[in-house]
């Protein structure tokens, strides 16, 4: 995921509300940074401000909905 937000990606990830904080729930957040022991995403059940949680607490959410991460390129400009 480092890769991809050096890259000016910001990937759509799949998590488990519960291990953050919240409802049980099944939801997706966008990823906007990830450093060694913080990860901050948009959510957009939260509105505009940005969400910081810790790295451990994350990483347990995003395991527990399956990994699941989408990743939207644009295409190339000869297209």
């Amino acid at each position: 995921m480092r890769d991809e937000l050096r890259q000016g990606r910001y990937p759509i990830i799949g998590v488990e509300r519960h291990l953050l904080g919240y409802p049980p729930a099944s939801h997706a957040v966008v990823l906007i940074g990830l450093s060694s022991n913080v990860v901050e995403v948009l959510d957009p059940m939260n509105g505009p401000q940005v969400r910081t949680f810790g790295l451990s607490a994350f990483e347990q959410a995003w395991t527990l909905a399956n990994r699941e991460a989408l990743i939207i390129q644009s295409p190339p400009p000869n297209l």
